[in-house]
């Protein structure tokens, strides 16, 4: 607890900016958070509490490790096509990349 943003916010007056920690569950999983946390101070410039501002991003983590894993799996795939030409294009139509059947075109 004591490395936790707030924490530090409130023990050292340390500002936090979209810093990401798993904060542990009873019952043993974890909440992946992104967290801004700030110290409060009163008149005389002594921190005298703490604010924070948590996102539950762990299900955008989830997503974002599965299209990782999906985007690599077709990647694979298209590398180990040889007998056509596939080309990957972005959204302005340049060609980003392309497998072993198109490289054997353009030669």
């Amino acid at each position: 607890m004591e490395e936790w943003p707030l924490m530090r916010s409130i023990r050292d007056g340390e500002e936090v900016r979209d810093e990401e920690f798993v904060y542990p569950l009873a019952d043993g999983t974890g909440l992946l958070l992104r967290c801004n946390s700030s110290p409060v101070y009163d008149e005389e410039g002594r921190i005298v509490a703490g604010v924070l501002v948590a996102h539950d991003i762990t299900e955008q983590k989830r997503a974002e490790e599965k299209l990782k894993r999906s985007e690599e799996r077709f990647r694979l795939m298209v590398e180990g096509v040889r007998d056509y030409a596939i080309f990957m294009l972005d959204p302005n139509g340049h060609i980003e990349s392309w497998n072993e059947g198109a490289r054997r075109i353009k030669s």
